[in-house]
């Protein structure tokens, strides 16, 4: 049939002329597979006519953030939400080899999106087959304070531009705390203020801190 276009049915005595054009794919070299005598020969060059390669997933990895956003485009309206992935997961997924390829990460935001805590999905909510290899750098990033004082500085000057690092990083988890307090009290500033021991300027002004 692919040689000829006809074919004739099963005990039927009528050649049949069909006018079809047969697109076949796969994720295997067929063309090692039959220089290894495991692909008939015949076959592939009636196949190979005209070969379409379609890149990786991981050698066009610019696509991946597009694919991101269509795919939460599409699961957030199934499960109503307005959910995103922050800049560090997607660097991470950027970074991931999917050998599944675009299945693959389709699969992994509806996951995602499904079982999010909360609208934000950050890195730390990814699955452990992304993480893993990114682990200790994750680590070190989610602890200001532990990279900065995990080697000794070369000089003054660094040692300088560490305690700048060490006051802003510390500032920066006073302001975290004092947000989780304030959503915990369902935004009210006043009871916020009150449960951390603070006056109401001082909560505003940890709060104006960038």
């Amino acid at each position: 049939f692919l040689q000829s276009n006809e074919l004739s049915r099963l005990g039927g005595k009528e050649t049949i002329h069909i006018d079809a054009r047969l697109v076949a794919a796969t994720s295997k070299d067929l063309k090692a597979m039959m220089e290894a005598g495991k692909f008939q020969e015949a076959l592939y060059y009636r196949l190979n006519v005209i070969p379409i390669r379609l890149p990786t997933l991981a050698e066009r990895k610019s696509d991946i953030p597009l694919l991101i956003a269509h795919f939460l485009n599409k699961f957030s309206a199934i499960y109503r939400t307005q959910a995103r992935l922050d800049s560090q997961a997607i660097e991470l997924l950027k970074e991931h080899v999917f050998h599944g390829n675009v299945r693959e990460l389709e699969n992994l935001i509806h996951r995602l999106v499904a079982l999010a805590p909360n609208e934000t999905i950050s890195a730390g909510d990814l699955p452990e087959e992304v993480l893993k290899p990114h682990a200790e750098r994750i680590s070190l990033q989610r602890d200001p304070l532990q990279r900065i004082l995990s080697t000794p500085p070369a000089n003054l000057l660094e040692l300088r531009h560490r305690k700048q690092e060490i006051r802003r990083a510390l500032a920066e988890q006073e302001r975290e705390f004092v947000e989780r307090v304030i959503d915990e009290c369902g935004g009210n500033l006043t009871e916020a203020a009150s449960r951390l021991g603070l006056h109401r300027i001082t909560l505003h002004r940890i709060l104006k801190r960038t």
